[in-house]
């Protein structure tokens, strides 16, 4: 008898605890005209006052961002969820910082002029955000043989013009 007094009382106790909701940053596309532009490359605050909180930017730099990282000046309520959407690979940060980034397999980056939504769920209200954005710069041996390239194809018109002397 006692062993069902006992998981009866496990049970409302589960029920009569609140439920925690997983703190959570999710990227998205959008088509809403109100936006922010992104004000450097170097980085920028976001505040959340409530902690439940959107944000709608547009990429204004000529420059792709392929990673997005996040820091939070107070420790979060449990580790970050990162849903990166069609930008980045989802991601799980800790209490303090949340990292999102391309992959091979997934996210395409975020484009120049793309208007993109960012949504904070389950932070800790009074929370400020710092965002640092990621440019995609080409390799430097990519850049060498792309100019390479180019004096290759120049060098047989060059021939031609002296011929024509």
């Amino acid at each position: 008898m006692s062993r069902r007094y006992l998981l009866i009382l496990s049970v409302l106790i589960f029920l009569a605890c609140p439920f925690l909701t997983a703190d959570s940053i999710t990227f998205s596309s959008t088509e809403e005209t109100t936006f922010t532009a992104i004000p450097n490359l170097d980085s920028f605050e976001l505040t959340l006052q409530t902690g439940d909180e959107i944000f709608v930017f547009l990429n204004n730099t000529i420059y792709t961002f392929v990673d997005f990282h996040f820091t939070f000046d107070l420790e979060q309520y449990s580790n970050v969820q990162g849903i990166g959407g069609d930008f980045f690979a989802d991601s799980v940060g800790s209490k303090t910082a949340v990292n999102f980034k391309v992959t091979v397999f997934h996210g395409t980056g975020i484009i120049p002029m793309q208007k993109f939504r960012i949504d904070f769920s389950g932070f800790r209200a009074g929370t400020v955000v710092t965002c640092q954005p990621t440019i995609k710069t080409p390799e430097p041996l990519t850049v060498l043989l792309g100019i390479t390239g180019i004096l290759f194809i120049g060098l047989p018109g060059q021939r031609r013009t002296r011929h024509l002397r």
